[in-house]
C-alpha cells in the first residue's frame, strides 16, 4: 500500500508482527503504558523478540 498503512492483526500471542523485520513481534499495549520499558525490563523484551 503506498500513501497509507495496512492495519495488521494481532498474532496468537496478542502481539504485532513486522512483515519486514524478521522476528520482531510488539505488544501494543506497551505503547499505552504510562511508564514505558526501561533497563533490565526493555533487554528483556528485545531478547525475547530474538529468541
Amino acid at each position: 500500500m503506498q500513501g497509507g498503512y495496512e492495519r495488521l492483526a494481532r498474532n496468537a500471542q496478542g502481539k504485532l508482527v513486522s512483515g519486514l523485520l524478521p522476528d520482531f513481534a510488539l505488544d501494543p499495549e506497551i505503547l499505552w503504558r504510562e511508564n514505558l520499558p526501561q533497563g533490565a525490563e526493555l533487554i528483556a523484551l528485545v531478547q525475547a523478540m530474538v529468541g
